[in-house]
C-alpha cells in the first residue's frame, strides 16, 4: 500500500501514500460523468415534450366515505361559542323562608322556598322526597300557601 521513496519530506522519513494504480477511482469518476450526461439528456427530452392536456374523467366521483364522529361532551362545548354563566350573571332568586321538617326518627330536612316557586310543585317534590302520604302532602301544600302569603305580605310592608 505504501510506496517507498521520499515525498519531499526533509526529515527523510517515509510517509504512507494511497496506491491509486488499481484505477478504482477512475471508474467512479467515469460513472459520475456518464450519470450527469444521462440526466442532461433526460431533462432535454422532457423539455421537448409538449404538455398533454387530458380531459377530466367523465366518470362520477366516488362519494366521501361516512366517518363516525362521537358526540362531544358537554364540557367541550364551553369554548365553542356557548356563553358561560357565572353566579353573578344568573338572575337572583328571592328567598322567602326556610321550611324545616323533622321526621319521627329525629332527622331534620330543610328547603328554601323562593318567591317564584309553585307551592303545589314544592309540596309534591318535598313530600315525595320525605315519603309522605298524599294527605300529608296536601297539608304541606296548604301550609306552604299560607306561609308564602305571609312572607309576601311582610316583604310588601318593608317596601
Amino acid at each position: 500500500m505504501a510506496s517507498g521513496g521520499s515525498s519531499g519530506d526533509p526529515s527523510g522519513e517515509k510517509t504512507a501514500k494511497l496506491d491509486m494504480s488499481h484505477g478504482f477511482v477512475h471508474h467512479i469518476r467515469r460513472n459520475q460523468k456518464s450519470r450527469d450526461n444521462y440526466d442532461k439528456e433526460q431533462k432535454a427530452k422532457q423539455g421537448q415534450r409538449k404538455p398533454r392536456h387530458t380531459q377530466a374523467s367523465v366518470r362520477p366521483k366516488k362519494p366521501d366515505q361516512m366517518v363516525y364522529r362521537p358526540r362531544a361532551k358537554r364540557d367541550t362545548h364551553i369554548g365553542k361559542g356557548l356563553k358561560t354563566y357565572t353566579s353573578d350573571d344568573l338572575p337572583r332568586r328571592k328567598a322567602l323562608f326556610r321550611l324545616e321538617y323533622e321526621a319521627k326518627n329525629g332527622d331534620v330536612t330543610d328547603i328554601i322556598i323562593y318567591e317564584e316557586d309553585d307551592p303545589r310543585l314544592v309540596a309534591e317534590r318535598f313530600g315525595t322526597q320525605l315519603g309522605l302520604s298524599n294527605e300529608l302532602k296536601n297539608a304541606l301544600y296548604i301550609h306552604l300557601v299560607d306561609e308564602i302569603k305571609k312572607s309576601k305580605h311582610l316583604l310588601a310592608d318593608k317596601k
